[in-house]
C-alpha cells in the first residue's frame, strides 16, 4: 500500500452508541450490513445495532488480534477509546485508487472496530444505523 499514514478521526453518528461486539456481516442486493450488539464481557445480546451501507466499493473484516499495528496507531493518535472512525488519509483507500487507476474523491474509509473484529468499508456515504431487539 502506498506511503500514506492513516489518520483516524472519531466518527460520531447522529445517535450516541456504546462500545460494540460483532455479530455478523451481510452483503447482498440490499446493500452491506454490519450487525453489532452493545459490548458486554459476557457477550449477552441485548439489542442489535445495524450499520447499513447502500453502496460499498470494498470491505474487509480482520480479527482484532491481527491488527496490533492499528491498535498502536489508535493509541498514538489518542482515539483508542472509540470504535467508530473515518480514516483520512487512508493507506487502504490510497491502495484502492492505485488498483483502479483512478481517484474517486467522494469515497470515504469508514472503520467499525469492535472488541473482536475490525471492519473497514470504502463507500461514498455514511450508513444508516438502526437499533432493534434481536430476533427470538
Amino acid at each position: 500500500m502506498g506511503s500514506t499514514t492513516d489518520k483516524y478521526r472519531v466518527w460520531k453518528p447522529p445517535q450516541e452508541l456504546p462500545l460494540l461486539n460483532f455479530v455478523s456481516l451481510t452483503d447482498d442486493r440490499d446493500g452491506f450490513r454490519v450487525v453489532t450488539t452493545p459490548y458486554q464481557a459476557e457477550y449477552v445480546i441485548t439489542s442489535h445495532i445495524t450499520f447499513h451501507f447502500k453502496s460499498v466499493y470494498a470491505y474487509r473484516n480482520i480479527d482484532e488480534s491481527h491488527r496490533i499495528g492499528t491498535q498502536a496507531l489508535l493509541r498514538e493518535q489518542g482515539v483508542d477509546s472509540s470504535n467508530l472512525y473515518i480514516v483520512e488519509p487512508s493507506s487502504w483507500l490510497e491502495w484502492f485508487f492505485e488498483e483502479k487507476l483512478i481517484d474517486l474523491p467522494w469515497l470515504k474509509h469508514f472503520a467499525i472496530y469492535t472488541a473482536d473484529d475490525y471492519i473497514d468499508v470504502i463507500t461514498p456515504s455514511e450508513p444508516t444505523i438502526t437499533v432493534s431487539n434481536p430476533p427470538s
